[in-house]
């Protein structure tokens, strides 16, 4: 997890050296390994922004990437949707969450597509964020269509869900036994790393 007293020495250590900090990426799940913070970490995280005044940007796109059965993946938005009512502070703080087509199971790295969430962001700064994506004057369409598939996959029911679903776990059980490998090399092959 990521120990809020050593974020809180890190903040401090900033500030005495004159950094002023505005934001903290958390990438959740941790990637090749699939590491995924618990709900209570996160909580905990939450709290230490709202209470700093520090904007959360919350990595999320490898929220497929959970290879042990007995972790889930819980998005930011959700952890900080049940601590909302919890003070002010909370309520009102600012979180950025993303999510794309380019990582997790799908993996299609050429497929430019993704989205970002704001909460509690004033509205000069989404109007620059829209400035700065309508750049693009022509969105790529593969990556617009790999959004919709990834937000809206195959219901129960439908002509193509047991496909989706077989393709979908095999390649999560090829990612689960990569993932395997690389921490067996780390922490069992690789003298002096842990």
């Amino acid at each position: 997890g990521l120990e809020v007293d050593e974020l809180e020495a890190r903040f401090r250590e900033a500030r005495a050296i004159g950094k002023r900090v505005r934001a903290l990426t958390v990438i959740n799940p941790g990637n090749p390994a699939g590491n995924v913070l618990d709900e209570d970490n996160q909580r905990d995280i939450i709290r230490w922004c709202a209470r700093n005044g520090v904007a959360l940007l919350a990595d999320e796109v490898y929220q497929d990437n959970v290879h042990r059965d007995d972790k889930r993946f819980v998005s930011f938005k959700k952890a900080w949707s049940d601590l909302a009512g919890e003070s002010d502070e909370i309520k009102n703080m600012q979180l950025f969450s993303f999510h794309s087509t380019s990582k997790g199971f799908t993996g299609e790295c050429g497929k430019r597509g993704g989205y970002v969430e704001m909460i509690n962001i004033e509205d000069a700064v989404k109007d620059q964020m829209y400035k700065h994506a309508s750049l693009n004057l022509c969105p790529n369409l593969g990556g617009q269509v790999a959004v919709e598939c990834m937000v809206n996959p195959p219901n129960p029911g439908s002509p193509s869900y047991d496909l989706y679903i077989q393709e979908r776990d095999a390649i999560n059980a090829s990612l689960k036994r990569k993932a395997q490998m690389l921490s067996d090399a780390f922490n069992h092959q690789m003298e002096g790393v842990t």
